[in-house]
């Protein structure tokens, strides 16, 4: 695999972007593809960009991003030149370079005053810190005209600051001095070994020249009429019993500058929890939690974990919250975690848990708990053993727990076997109690670490067991109804004396499975039991994932469309309509029916005619025909119009459709009515009659893909056509009647394509109008071309248009075909 050094040059305004690094992409010689942040690589700095090399499979060039989650892209303003072979990065940077010998720092003697002993306790002397405002070591260092990373730590180096909108940055510069804003892109040079917040280290080495004040010869102790800072251990301390990883600097002594400065005394900064207010529950965000800020210079910056900037946080709930404090000159700086805890959830003690009391006056059993998800501790057995500090102390059986009174932090804790040792369970974190009592067997917590602990002490002989613990895993109801109820709750127990049952109506029926489904949203009172009849409670709330939907099923008409043509002996009509959801269905969700079509055709005597129909249903454009079919025929005497006869046939087809959010169902429905002999019957007024009526009907309704959702079909008999033509006398009669079907396909030319085929009636020969109109005498009165099986019309818009249709040998004999292009179809409703 052939591997090439690429050199890359990025200004600097394309480091960033959205507040996310700039990261390149590309495939190391061993084959492995990564992506790094630029900003950890070895950079060059070449004024307004900087530069880097990476060693890259030849065949995959590099690709860069923002962050390490982003989209890989060529970004314009990023260069690379590609150079000679390589196995890796740092071939492409060459040999480390040899050190200037005039880098070489040069040590500004500093003589260390005679420090006063003190009475109060030892501690090992340590060196007093400078008196200088920057560090006493001057190097004259000489910038290397082609900068070359280097392999050595970094301790003063270049970087720019980038800031979240109503954040700041601080860091200390190569001086000493500790900076802090709010402005982003401000190049810098600062300490790498010191804390900051809001800056981009580039990885180069800076050479900066600091001013220092001159001290005198002999630091002379100037007495103060104060007493001689003491090493004397305060009474409350940081509330955690690990030592913070900043290290403390010592105390300095007081110095006279030979600049005649104000003599000043500066102590070790010390900072430690003080909680104003506890949370009141586990989940409540009531908590009040401040910092003792004592030593340094003030004033401080104050960086929560959580990005707070004050000394004091209002409103929040239980949990750890660290911190890092930085006195104004940046010399001190300290990191602590400080703890808010919610009162401990009481515990139901079976029977057996329950210690007695031991009487005033003698030293009594202790019985401690400690319960978490992942750790538990006890029972804990501890026994009288002795006195320590000025009071009673307990031990375990086994001797690896004892609980001993901490007088520096006024506290009980529980220690290990060395009772000089916090015993640390598994998270981290020491157990306390804040109880100054005689006998600790109240307000005992986890301080400081991880996990969370519920804890109790009490006086007495240990339980044989960890008492019932209960917990429940809740899965939601899809719909908030009390039907179509599908949530669960699972009951988790544990300690106590299995076998449990289990309730989640407050006992009033028990199951042994702890599992119960089938449930509506709501509040449920779940008690688990155990085989000695130990009991826990836990009130459980049952959620919904959404609110129940009711879709009405309709049929709409698109009364503007409807086609009718009335003549002598001769009547047509044509409708239009479409199935409808109110409110409209949303993707993936449909609704299937069923819809039966009935057609009742009255022949009214004397004489005789055609009655002739034809229903057109598709559902997302496909033609749909009926699942089943049912004719019924009956004869009878024409009402006041003895002795003429009828004859009635009803037609019955039923089909089975779906709608959804791209698929519509449409219906197009033709009654003809044509007279071919008609006559007059005994009595005058008793003419003849053709009479359709056309009827839908919904029925079993049901809705998928949203088990929240409920359908309501309109399952009314509706009338979608009614037609009738009664004989006129002395007219002459159609005796077979021109008819054609249309179909429509969008997207032709901006338009519809229109297409007449299937024609029917006359001598079996036709012509069609060349073109189409708003109006049928229009269509009618066009000039016609003889067609002999169908005919397109392409650029049709929307809207009603009308087609002509004639008998090539009848000419008198033509009709009109209406259609109706609906591409984007809009409905009425049915009157």
């Amino acid at each position: 695999m052939a591997c090439f050094c690429y050199y890359i040059e990025v200004p600097y305004e394309l480091s960033t972007s959205g507040g996310e690094q700039l990261y390149v992409s590309y495939t190391q010689c061993s084959g492995v593809p990564t992506s790094t942040n630029t900003a950890t690589i070895p950079l060059i700095d070449l004024g307004s960009s900087f530069a880097f090399y990476i060693c890259s499979f030849n065949a995959n060039p590099p690709t860069f991003k923002y962050g390490f989650l982003g989209d890989d892209q060529l970004i314009a303003g990023i260069t690379y030149t590609i150079g000679g072979e390589c196995t890796n990065d740092s071939e492409c940077y060459g040999p480390p370079p040899t050190p200037d010998p005039t880098q070489t720092p040069t040590q500004t003697p500093s003589n260390t005053p005679t420090q006063t002993p003190s009475q109060t306790p030892t501690r090992t002397p340590r060196p007093t810190p400078s008196i200088t405002s920057s560090p006493t070591l001057t190097p004259t260092q000489t910038r290397t005209p082609n900068p070359t990373p280097s392999t050595t730590p970094i301790l003063c180096g270049t970087a720019f600051t980038q800031v979240n909108p109503g954040s700041n940055y601080y860091y200390t510069d190569c001086c000493g001095n500790f900076q802090q804003g709010t402005q982003s892109g401000l190049s810098i040079t600062m300490d790498y070994t010191k804390p900051s917040d809001g800056v981009v280290k580039l990885n180069v080495v800076a050479s900066v020249t600091c001013p220092s004040p001159t001290p005198t010869v002999t630091p002379t102790l100037t007495p103060t009429n104060t007493a001689t800072p003491t090493i004397t251990p305060t009474n409350t301390t940081t509330p955690t019993l690990t030592r913070t990883p900043t290290n403390t600097p010592t105390n300095s002594q007081v110095v006279r500058l030979k600049n005649d400065c104000d003599v000043f005394t500066l102590f070790d900064m010390g900072v430690s929890c003080f909680p104003i207010s506890q949370p009141s529950t586990q989940s409540s965000l009531d908590g009040i939690l401040s910092l003792k800020i004592t030593g340094g210079t003030s004033p401080y910056s104050i960086y929560w974990a959580g990005g707070q900037r004050t000394q004091t946080l209002v409103g929040v709930p239980q949990g750890n919250y660290e911190v890092v404090v930085i006195d104004y000159y940046g010399d001190y700086s300290a990191r602590t975690i400080c703890s808010l805890f919610a009162p401990t959830a009481t515990m139901t003690p079976s029977p057996t848990a329950t210690p007695t009391v031991t009487p005033s006056g003698v030293c009594p059993k202790l019985c401690f708990i400690a319960l978490s998800t992942q750790t538990n501790y006890g029972p804990l057995q501890f026994n009288c053993n002795g006195m320590r500090n000025g009071r009673t102390t307990w031990i375990t059986s086994d001797g690896q727990y004892n609980i001993v009174w901490n007088p520096t932090r006024t506290r009980w804790e529980i220690m290990g076997p060395n009772p000089t040792i916090p015993f640390n369970p598994s998270g981290g974190g020491i157990f306390a109690s804040t109880s100054t009592s005689l006998i600790p067997d109240s307000s005992w917590s986890i301080v400081g670490g991880v996990t969370s602990y519920q804890t109790t002490m009490t006086q007495g002989n240990c339980p044989a067991v960890l008492p019932l613990q209960i917990s429940t895993t809740v899965n939601n109801s899809s719909c908030n109804t009390t039907t179509s109820c599908n949530g669960t709750i699972t009951v988790n127990a544990q300690y106590g004396y299995p076998p449990y049952l289990f309730s989640i109506n407050g006992g009033t029926t028990l199951q042994s499975s702890n599992t119960f489904t089938n449930l509506c949203s709501g509040q449920y009172n779940v008690i688990v039991s155990d085989s000695a009849n130990n009991t826990q409670t836990l009130v459980t709330n049952v959620g919904f994932n959404s609110q129940p939907v009711t879709y009405q099923l309709s049929l709409s008409a698109n009364t503007s469309a409807t086609q009718v043509v009335s003549l002598p002996n001769y009547n047509s009509r044509i409708t239009y309509l479409q199935v409808v959801s109110t409110p409209p269905l949303p993707p993936g969700v449909t609704i299937t029916f069923n819809m039966t079509v009935s057609s009742l055709k009255t022949y009214n005597g004397p004489g005789t005619g055609d009655i002739l129909d034809k229903i057109g249903i598709t559902e997302g454009g496909v033609p749909k025909f009926p699942s089943s079919t049912q004719s019924v025929t009956q004869t009878g005497g024409r009402p006041n119009c003895s002795p003429e006869t009828f004859t009635a046939v009803t037609e019955a087809d039923t089909y089975v459709l779906t709608i959804g959010n791209n698929s519509p169902v449409l219906i197009t429905d033709t009654s003809t009515l044509s007279i071919t002999n008609g006559t007059a019957g005994a009595q005058s007024n008793c003419l003849t009659n053709l009479n359709q009526e056309i009827y839908t009907q919904f029925t079993q309704a049901s809705i998928n893909g949203c088990p929240c959702c409920t359908v309501v079909a309109d399952n009314r008999v509706n009338t979608i056509n009614s037609n009738t033509v009664t004989y006129t006398p002395g007219e002459t009669e159609i005796t077979n009647p021109l008819s054609a079907i249309s179909t429509v396909t969008c997207g032709f030319n901006g338009g519809a394509r229109v297409t007449l085929t299937d024609f029917n009636g006359g001598t079996g020969q036709y012509q069609t109008s060349d073109t189409f109109y708003s109006t049928c005498s229009a269509a009618l009165n066009d000039t016609f071309t003889t067609t002999t099986v169908g005919r397109s019309y392409l650029g049709v818009p929307d809207g009603t248009w009308f087609f002509a249709i004639r008998d090539l040998n009848n000419p008198t004999n033509a009709t009109c075909i209406t259609v109706v292009v609906n591409c984007d179809f809009e409905s009425q409703p049915v009157q």
